[in-house]
């Protein structure tokens, strides 16, 4: 993207995000990271203004969160675990999503990407919180095509 001139802001919880951004600089883009640490409305609503800040408003966003930390059978797996990867592979679109679809709205143009996976439609063994956080993405991004189809595009990619 940052080839064809998009001013591009990375985001990760961990701090190798910044070397994305560098590496984009250094191939002569413009980009702008910010690591989330905690995924709450809170921290991602700040740290999302902070990248509007630097960047302005957003008008492509592709959330491709994506952790499979907890490979454990559904009667194994501890609750914490659970929300840890429903918060950075479902919540965290959601947050994104919603801080950059006013902006979509008032310009009547957006483009947002959700990179979902095959476990969203057939499941995984022992990846229940996985597969689970990316069938909620299918949800959100149906949902976000129903509730604002004129003014901008949602999308799901569903790669194996």
């Amino acid at each position: 993207m940052s080839q064809e001139g998009a001013l591009v802001g990375v985001v990760d919880t961990l701090p190798e995000v910044e070397e994305t951004a560098c590496q984009i600089v250094d191939s002569g883009g413009r980009a702008w990271a910010a690591v989330f640490g905690h995924l709450g409305p809170q921290s991602g609503c700040s740290r999302g203004e902070e990248i509007q800040k630097e960047l302005g408003d957003v008008d492509i966003l592709v959330n491709n969160a994506g952790i499979v930390n907890n490979i454990a059978w559904l009667r194994k797996m501890k609750f914490e675990s659970w929300q840890r990867e429903l918060s950075v592979n479902l919540s965290a679109a959601f947050i994104m999503i919603q801080l950059v679809i006013g902006a979509m709205i008032e310009k009547k143009w957006g483009r947002i990407i959700n990179v979902s996976a095959g476990a969203a439609t057939g499941g995984l063994q022992k990846q229940v919180a996985y597969a689970s956080s990316k069938a909620g993405l299918l949800g959100l991004t149906k949902t976000v095509t129903l509730e604002h189809a004129r003014m901008d595009h949602c999308n799901a990619v569903l790669p194996d």
